[in-house]
């Protein structure tokens, strides 16, 4: 009776230890997966806190010295980001335009490869035209525009281009410089003009006057107008592009402003959606170089 127990407790007792064991195997087994999973996630944080602000792409568009009319001629759009080719853009297509007229013809690019992309035109007669470079790549979106002169009158295809591109600053192509960002020198004032929203800028001798409706309203026509002085007089012949986006949605729109009478230039725009947008009027003409940035409610 004694032995048998005995042979009871002795059992009893091994099932206890084995037990025991395996739960202490089980709660190191827990703790293992947890430095495993905690050593993975501090893996992950890593590269975001070593995240750099991506460059931005660059767009150089690239013609003959010499245009004659009905004469077919290569234009290209050279795209890089810092040293790098961009060969994997998304869109690349040109929009060439004769002076005065409203009418502009898109043509998509075809790769050349080395980042250069490249269409075949023929302008069908004399005169100065435009040609803007819309280039959408690596959610960034740059569009430089070229003014040039076909046969008689002079050509000026080898001549300042324009950048437009979607950083809060903008570089000058040819000239090399690179309007320095920032608020520092500049000054804002808000109008209180119950008849529309109106915002002013004062930048040396140059002053940009915004306004916009008393309420814009999404899918219904919208105009934007910016009136520009310099010296305290209408500027008139300037470059005047309108930048437009939402935070949350890339890339910017940038849109060039038709000129009216007295320095006024105006932009028709229907917003297809609600909500805050931010308008940044670029303005360029010489060696006048000048912005102003705003936001508007749509509703």
């Amino acid at each position: 009776m004694f032995i048998k127990l005995g042979i009871i407790y002795f059992v009893f007792k091994i099932n206890k230890n084995l037990e025991l064991e395996l739960a202490m195997k089980q709660i190191i087994l827990i703790l293992i997966s947890l430095i495993f999973v905690m050593a993975g996630c501090s893996k992950d944080e890593k590269p975001a806190e070593n995240d750099k602000v991506p460059e931005l792409i660059d767009v150089v568009i690239k013609m003959p010295e010499t245009l004659k009319a009905n004469v077919s001629v290569n234009i290209q759009a050279a795209v890089t980001q810092g040293n790098e080719k961009v060969d994997d853009a998304d869109e690349v297509k040109f929009e060439i335009g004769k002076a005065g007229q409203e009418d502009t013809e898109m043509i998509p690019a075809k790769h050349q490869g080395k980042g250069v992309y490249a269409i075949k035109y023929t302008f069908t007669e004399d005169g100065k035209y435009t040609v803007v470079a819309h280039v959408t790549a690596r959610s960034m979106h740059n569009m430089p525009k070229k003014e040039i002169s076909v046969g008689t009158g002079g050509n000026t295809a080898a001549g300042k281009q324009i950048q437009q591109s979607q950083n809060t600053g903008h570089s000058h192509g040819d000239e090399g410089t690179q309007q320095p960002q920032g608020n520092d020198s500049t000054e804002h004032s808000h109008g209180n003009e119950s008849s529309e929203h109106s915002y002013g800028h004062a930048h040396g001798n140059t002053a940009i006057d915004f306004q916009a409706g008393t309420s814009i309203n999404a899918n219904e026509e919208a105009v934007l107008t910016a009136s520009i002085q310099n010296g305290g007089q209408p500027l008139t012949g300037a470059d005047v592009r309108f930048e437009i986006w939402q935070e949350e949605h890339e890339p910017h729109e940038f849109l060039p402003a038709q000129e009216g009478e007295n320095g006024k230039y105006s932009l028709n725009k229907t917003f297809t959606a609600q909500g805050v947008y931010t308008i940044k009027i670029h303005l360029e003409k010489g060696e006048i170089h000048d912005h102003l940035e705003e936001k508007i409610d749509v509703k």
